[in-house]
């Protein structure tokens, strides 16, 4: 059923012209010793294609690659050497490695800037680095790759391909469509846009938005039914319209001090209703203001909202903390707990002591409150990580 499905699909979205389809020009061994092949583009340029990929006026069809790579690996070389000329690998032809499932894991190079539809689809790969100067993906590039667990995302500026089509159903086909376990979504410190449809999954349930980005594109992150947290940079701009719909959202922290442009339908209801939004200090009225912000029911401002109750019973140091905190009390401390900015139980512990150390090697960076339960009652009071 899945090739049948699919076939439909391609064969509504990609009707083509011949001329489009690639034929290869000359192959090559790379160092891992695979044999790989490629289409010269210009007198400098070369894309890696699948040999057989005049096939595709039959697809669906394996890749030609398919049981032929050592050890389960790709490694893409960013240049080759054919007739005395030296070739820069700057493109992945459409459907090179598709319906490869042996295909574990691919190196990509720098060099390349294009990656053409389905190039990847039905592979085996369970870990993905994106390369900063990749500028376009096509349409289902890595769809269907159920042990894709991890992506690293670096390209600064991409834009993605997708095929609408009123035939088999089909409305979109998103570069990590049906990528079922993807879990885990670092994204590069020099992205600076989040193309739309970024992400449509029901694994992934945080994602942390560097400071460098600026945009986040319509309908980025559509659709994915377990993402309860987001953290935005500061540096961002402009969120997309319905960037974020059809999410659970439970907690947002944005860390622009200037409220950032909202498109109409950012966040769906439930989340302007229900969503914990962690705001810079003293930047509320900025964002109850704000075009799109304001529409969002629960602020924090953790310089007024998180409340401390000031003592002299009891003193934390260091603060900052980095591995370790240590708590002194002038009574009997039963119980220690700590609390992040969004409210959360982070830590609990018994004690019954008047002295107790708290590792806060796995604590994310930021502030937190600690709660004391002595035998003078309940005491609270701030300290940060580092």
């Amino acid at each position: 059923m899945k090739k049948v499905f699919l076939f439909i699909m391609m064969t509504c979205c990609f009707c083509v012209a011949k001329s489009q389809y690639y034929e290869w020009d000359f192959f090559n061994v790379n160092d891992e010793g695979d044999t790989l092949y490629y289409v010269i583009k210009s007198d400098a340029t070369v894309y890696l294609a699948d040999k057989d990929f005049i096939r595709a006026y039959d697809l669906p069809h394996t890749s030609s690659y398919w049981g032929k790579i050592n050890n389960g690996h790709i490694t893409i070389p960013a240049s080759v050497l054919h007739n005395d000329t030296i070739y820069e690998v700057t493109g992945i032809a459409l459907s090179t490695f598709f319906w490869c499932d042996d295909l574990k894991s691919v190196t990509i190079p720098n060099s390349i800037k294009y990656i053409e539809g389905l190039a990847f689809c039905y592979t085996g790969i369970d870990s993905l680095t994106i390369p900063e100067n990749v500028i376009y993906m096509g349409a289902g590039v890595f769809s269907h790759c159920s042990n894709l667990k991890t992506l690293n995302y670096n390209a600064v500026q991409c834009s993605f391909r997708f095929i609408h089509s009123a035939a088999g159903g089909i409305t979109y086909a998103p570069v990590f469509w049906d990528c079922k376990f993807l879990s885990e979504i670092n994204i590069g410190s020099s992205v600076q846009t989040i193309p739309t449809h970024f992400i449509t999954n029901i694994a992934l349930q945080a994602i942390t938005i560097p400071n460098s980005v600026k945009v986040i594109s319509k309908e980025a992150f559509i659709d994915c039914p377990n993402l309860v947290h987001v953290s935005l940079g500061s540096g961002l701009d402009t969120i997309g319209q319905n960037a974020f719909y059809y999410n659970p959202l439970g907690s947002i922290i944005c860390n622009a001090t200037n409220p950032s442009i909202m498109e109409n339908g950012g966040f769906n209801t439930g989340t302007l209703q229900d969503a914990r939004v962690v705001i810079p200090c003293n930047t509320k009225a900025a964002y109850q203001n704000a075009a799109g912000w304001s529409e969002f029911a629960h602020f924090i401002d953790p310089c007024a909202d998180l409340a401390e109750v000031e003592t002299t019973e009891f003193s934390l140091y260091p603060n900052p903390a980095t591995t370790e905190l240590n708590i002194a009390c002038s009574t009997n401390i039963e119980t220690i707990e700590v609390f992040n900015i969004l409210g959360q139980r982070v830590y609990a512990a018994q004690v019954k002591s008047t002295f107790a150390k708290v590792n806060t090697t796995n604590f994310v960076t930021g502030n937190y409150i600690a709660k004391l339960y002595t035998d003078n009652g309940i005491t609270t009071k701030k300290f940060i990580v580092k």
